[in-house]
């Protein structure tokens, strides 16, 4: 019982950091794409 607790929280440590990167990859990933659209729109009206 006493092992448990620790590992349960390294676990969500870990689950917790993973989600982080992703969400961190996914925000790079939409900002490059809405930065190219917006620059593609902008190349398009002038």
């Amino acid at each position: 019982m006493m092992l448990k607790g620790p590992l349960l929280s390294k676990t969500h440590t870990v689950i917790y950091y993973n989600v982080l990167l992703k969400y961190r990859y996914f925000v790079l990933y939409m900002n490059s794409y809405i930065t190219a659209f917006t620059y593609q729109y902008s190349i398009n009206t002038y």
